[in-house]
């Protein structure tokens, strides 16, 4: 199982320079014998179901060295926020961290470029285990039944005061399936029967989706150095201007 690692950011706007910082912050690391997978970019899609983030930095472990990887590349970060830092709409940055307790793939999908859909869903804390298994039991059947769905994935997220935090990712080959997705009705069914068990309905969601390529996704090695905080929060930089908007949220 992959140990998941996600920052959202919300800029005032996602130039090539915010991406050039980016890479270089990948690209700044000195080598060592872990191998983690490294994504990031900006959100890409019409339906405005991410609140005020519109800029993700993901890292996935492909081994189980969990505690290793906090007490790394912590000076490389904190450069990063300082060159990001005069962009940002507002200074919260979400972190959060997750173990997948399933990960699906269709060997079959060949990808050329692929757009990927996290969702974070926080049930309500007299939610019982049987319907939260259930919601999951539903999203992989959409995973198993649609088409030009590539892989699924879901998790508890670690180190919060609830237990009752979720989240899940679908990758889908291209944008078309995930906009045929989006209005599915065997999706809108799914995602009327789950918003009622969230604790605030559809305004508790963050949906988060962003274009990968070939070339965004990056397998390198961490140097030893603490990246991400050990639960949800937000983080805060030196920064007086803020603005956002809601739209509608879906699942």
């Amino acid at each position: 199982m992959n140990y998941n690692f996600i920052k959202l950011f919300s800029f005032r706007k996602c130039s090539d320079t915010i991406t050039g910082h980016f890479n270089t912050f990948l690209k700044s690391n000195e080598k060592d014998h872990h191998i983690y997978q490294i994504e990031h970019g900006d959100y890409h899609s019409a339906e405005s179901l991410n609140k005020e983030y519109n800029y993700i930095l993901k890292i996935v472990l492909n081994d189980r060295d969990i505690e290793k990887f906090k007490t790394t590349i912590k000076n490389e970060y904190e450069k990063l926020l300082g060159n990001v830092k005069s962009s940002l709409k507002n200074e919260e940055i979400l972190s959060f961290e997750y173990e997948s307790n399933q990960q699906l793939t269709k060997q079959s999908i060949q990808q050329k470029s692929t757009i990927n859909h996290v969702v974070f869903l926080p049930f309500k804390e007299n939610c019982s285990e049987k319907d939260i298994n259930n919601a999951f039991s539903l999203l992989t059947n959409l995973f198993n039944t649609m088409e030009g769905i590539s892989s699924f994935c879901y998790g508890k997220v670690k180190h919060t005061l609830s237990d009752k935090e979720y989240v899940f990712e679908m990758n889908f080959t291209n944008e078309i399936n995930r906009d045929n997705y989006l209005k599915n009705e065997e999706h809108i069914k799914v995602a009327e029967l789950i918003i009622p068990l969230l604790k605030d309905g559809e305004n508790s969601i963050i949906a988060f989706d962003y274009l990968l390529s070939n070339n965004s996704k990056i397998s390198l090695n961490l140097p030893s150095n603490v990246l991400f905080s050990p639960k949800i929060e937000t983080e805060s930089v030196d920064n007086s201007q803020s603005n956002c908007s809601t739209d509608n949220l879906k699942i």
